[in-house]
C-alpha cells in the first residue's frame, strides 16, 4: 500500500521533526452527559487513548510542557502540535474553547493545532474561532467517523448518522486553511457476534477516498 505518512508530510513542511503531544483539556461528551446518549460509545475508554488521559486532571499547560519535554528527549522532535484528544473538544461554550485553545500561544515551539471531536458538534462560530488559528498554526480538525453503515453506528452507540459527517465535513471545508483527519475502526460490530465484512469496510474506505480529505487514521479494533 502506498501513502504518505503523517510524519513524512510534517517533515517536508516544517523541515524537521513534528510530535504531536496529546492533551485532556476536561471536556465532556453529548454522547456521555445526556444531551445524545448517557452511556458514550461502546469503544469509548479515554484513558487508554494517551498518556494525560490516564492521570488525574491537570493544567493544560503542565500538560503541554511535559508532552514537549518528553517528545525532545525521545524522539529529538524540534515543533510540536498540540492535540486536543480526549472526548469531544469543541463541546463547550465559545468562549471556554478559545482559553482553552489559546493556551498554546504561550509555546513557541508549537506549530500546529489539532481538534478531536464528533462531527454533529460543530457550527459556523466554531469553525471561524478555530479557523482563526490558521494564520500562525497548522489547524486540523479530527472529525470521528468510524464507519459509513448506519447499522454499525447504531449497534455502537455512536450517536449520529453518516449525514453528520458529510455536512461537517462541507461546513469545514468553506474554511479553506483548516485542513480534515477522519477517523475510521476497522473490525467493528454491527450486530452481537457480527463485525463487519471486507466489503463493508472497502464501502467505507471507497466513500472517504472519493472525499479527498487531507488525513484519514485507520484504528484496529481491539477487545
Amino acid at each position: 500500500m502506498c501513502y504518505f505518512k503523517f510524519s513524512q508530510y510534517l517533515k517536508s513542511k516544517f523541515g524537521t521533526k513534528v510530535h504531536k503531544v496529546s492533551v485532556d483539556a476536561g471536556f465532556s461528551c453529548p454522547n456521555k452527559d445526556g444531551k445524545i446518549g448517557s452511556g458514550g460509545c461502546i469503544f469509548c475508554d479515554n484513558k487508554g487513548f494517551s498518556f494525560n488521559t490516564r492521570l488525574p486532571s491537570r493544567p493544560l499547560e503542565i500538560q503541554i510542557e511535559e508532552g514537549i519535554k518528553a517528545g525532545k528527549r525521545r524522539f529529538k522532535a524540534e515543533r510540536f502540535i498540540v492535540y486536543f484528544q480526549a472526548y469531544t473538544n469543541t463541546y463547550a461554550p465559545l468562549s471556554e474553547l478559545k482559553a482553552r485553545y489559546d493556551v498554546i500561544k504561550k509555546y513557541p515551539e508549537v506549530v500546529g493545532l489539532s481538534i478531536a471531536t464528533r462531527p454533529d458538534c460543530i457550527d459556523e462560530p466554531i469553525l471561524d474561532l478555530i479557523n482563526s488559528y490558521t494564520d500562525h498554526y497548522e489547524v486540523w480538525l479530527e472529525y470521528g467517523l468510524q464507519s459509513i453503515h448506519q447499522k454499525t453506528l447504531d449497534f455502537i452507540n455512536r450517536g449520529h448518522y453518516f449525514d453528520a459527517f458529510l455536512k461537517a465535513v462541507q461546513l469545514t471545508r468553506s474554511k479553506t486553511n483548516i485542513k480534515i483527519c477522519c477517523h475510521v475502526i476497522i473490525g467493528l460490530p454491527y450486530e452481537w457476534s457480527k463485525k463487519e465484512t471486507k466489503q463493508m469496510i472497502r464501502e467505507t474506505a471507497r466513500e472517504i477516498g472519493n472525499m479527498e480529505l487531507e488525513g484519514i487514521k485507520i484504528h484496529p479494533l481491539h477487545i
